[in-house]
Order: C-alpha cells, then structure tokens, then sequence
C-alpha cells in the first residue's frame, strides 16, 4: 500500500508538472501508449537499490513494448551530493551490465540544482520531483523520439524560460498541488 502512494505521487508529478507544463515533449505519449513502467523501491540501502534498478532494467528487456520506466525511491538519498552519487554508481552498473548505449538513466530529485546555478533559480525545477527518481531510458526509442521532434535543441532553453516566467514561489505551489502530502 505503501508504495501506490509514492507510486501516486510520481505520476502526479508526472502529468502536471512534467506533462502539464510540457517540459518532456515526449512524455504525454508514452503514458497515453503505455510505453511507461513505474517501480517504487523502498529500500535505503544503496545496494538494494542499485540491485533494483538493475532487474527493472531486465524487467524493460522481457518488455520491448515499454520505453521507459521511473523507479522511485522514497528512501533514496534526501542529500542531492549523495543522489549524485548513486547516479554514478547506478552508471557503472549499466555500463558493466553491458548496457551502455542500450539504456541512459534521466535523473530527478527534490533538490535538483544544475551546475553553476543558484538551488533556488527556476530552472531547477525541470528536474525538481517529489522523490528521488531514475527514469530507465531505451537509447533507440529516444533517438527515434528526437528524429522526429523538430528543433529538438530548444527544448532546454525553451524550459527554462517557461520556469522563469512562472517563478520561484509558482513552481513551488505547483509541486505541492500535484503532491499535497509531501
């Protein structure tokens, strides 16, 4: 039961921050296709964790009809540094599973701060969630989605302009609406 909460959450996040304000342009898609996996991960261990990713991946290959899936994890580190670094080690792990070029993870936090910006600018809510979260990415889906979406390149930008516009305070109420436990 505990999960379906997070698990909640996340798709909440999901439909109205990352759809709703369109920052994916291929994420409304994948939910309509149910192309999308979800997995919550309870555990704090980061080897638990990184075992659990792993068979969600093996999960995606008896699945080739699934694109993707977001692995939450409540109990992941609350520390962004320390999320930075089980992203690493979740990394290597693909990359010695022999899954490098096959899969790439997406990475979001609630304390998501992109390099050299202030942790409160705007910007960092593109990849602001309400857990920690790895999305699963299939490379040749991805590439496929990016052949066909025109000037692709402006999506960052035009992301971050959008989070400008709305501000520091509306991005806020916006995460708490989607997830008013949190």
């Amino acid at each position: 039961m505990e999960e379906k909460k997070y698990q909640q959450a996340t798709m909440n996040w999901v439909q109205s921050i990352v759809v709703g304000l369109s920052l994916c342009p291929f994420a409304k898609q994948s939910i309509i296709e149910n192309r999308l996996s979800e997995r919550v991960v309870l555990a704090e261990d980061p080897e638990i964790i990184l075992a659990e990713l792993l068979s969600e991946i093996k999960q995606l290959e008896q699945n080739l009809k699934l694109e993707s899936s977001l692995v939450t994890i409540p109990n992941g580190p609350s520390n962004f540094q320390s999320y930075l670094d089980l992203l690493d080690q979740a990394n290597n792990l693909l990359n010695l599973s022999g899954y490098e070029g096959i899969y790439q993870l997406a990475s979001f936090h609630p304390s998501y701060q992109f390099a050299g910006t202030d942790a409160n600018a705007p910007e960092n809510y593109t990849n602001r969630s309400p857990y920690p979260v790895f999305h699963i990415i299939r490379e040749d889906a991805l590439t496929e989605a990016i052949d066909n979406f025109p000037n692709i390149e402006d999506v960052p930008n035009s992301n971050i302009d959008k989070m400008n516009k709305l501000g520091i305070q509306k991005l806020k109420e916006l995460l708490i609406k989607a997830n008013p436990h949190l």
